[in-house]
């Protein structure tokens, strides 16, 4: 089972991976910038099932960060594409800040994501982490 984890950077993609596989396989940083540069998975064995968990570069480091926006959703897309053609993709977890209310900006991120999937894997259920 391949599950997308995806969202800006530093929002706790790498550090929720970590927490479902009880390991430190995922690389994390308190930096501004992402620690991951490209899609990484992190393979989670439970009693009955194997999971491989997909962590992908954050979408708003800007001009200056590690990877630009358009890498980032260049890099989703390709992952979701992939996966799509191979044993498919069966969650897309969407990491979002923990804010009082949603901001234009999270509209806009949120809304890139949903494009990406619409077209790559449209029936793949979507859950937000805040």
């Amino acid at each position: 089972r391949n599950i997308v984890v995806a969202g800006d950077s530093g929002v706790g993609k790498s550090s929720l991976i970590n927490l479902v596989t009880g390991t430190e396989s995922a690389a994390t940083s308190n930096d501004v910038h992402g620690k991951t540069l490209g899609t990484e998975c992190h393979d989670w064995v439970s009693d009955t099932q194997t999971f491989r968990l997909w962590d992908t570069p954050g979408l708003n480091e800007g001009s200056f960060g590690t990877v630009s926006p358009k890498q980032a959703q260049d890099a989703l897309r390709s992952l979701l594409t992939e996966l799509a053609r191979g044993g498919g993709v069966h969650l897309l977890v969407l990491c979002m800040r923990g804010l009082p209310r949603v901001t234009k900006e999270m509209k806009q991120k949120h809304d890139a994501i949903m494009r990406i999937r619409d077209k790559v894997a449209p029936k793949v259920p979507v859950v937000a982490v805040i």
